[in-house]
């Protein structure tokens, strides 16, 4: 299906239900909702460090799913949500080239941090008119995994 991935920005990203992890715990619920009442998930200010706490390390699956849900890429590409959490888990679990010894800049919380810049990017100007849903669906996995097991070495190595 060939449909615009911009569409009209909600106020606050409340009118999305929050995602709920294995495991999450109760108490993790209240500051997420107030996390997000006061951030929209594509705003340029956004702190993915933060979520990144409330969320205990799982900021990369929260936004994915977030954005995934807003722009229905499950229903248009008939993703099974199940299979999307558990790919989703995975791939931030794995994040670390080394998990005995992780790269403190190439890990699961830059790929979040990317990923949410990049859907910023996904709303602005001429991009929002041009972007099919394919589009984005493309960049935000690009985005995700663009530094998955990055050794933390540059070429010089």
């Amino acid at each position: 299906k060939d449909r615009d991935a911009g569409g009209s920005k909600s106020p606050q990203c409340l009118e999305i239900a929050l995602p709920v992890v294995k495991g999450m715990q109760d108490e993790t619920v209240e500051p997420l909702q107030r996390f997000f009442e006061e951030q929209h998930f594509d705003a340029w200010h956004f702190d993915v460090f933060e979520l990144d706490e409330i969320t205990k390390g799982h900021s990369l699956w929260f936004i994915a799913t977030i954005l995934f849900e807003h722009y229905k890429i499950p229903d248009i590409f008939q993703i099974d949500a199940t299979k999307l959490s558990n790919f989703l888990l995975r791939l931030e679990d794995g994040y670390s080239y080394d998990m005995s010894s992780p790269n403190p800049y190439h890990c699961a919380v830059h790929a979040a941090d990317v990923l949410q810049t990049t859907a910023h990017f996904c709303t602005v100007g001429r991009v929002q008119k041009r972007l099919r849903v394919i589009h984005g669906f493309a960049l935000f996995v690009a985005a995700m995994g663009h530094d998955y097991r990055h050794p933390g070495r540059t070429n010089a190595f």
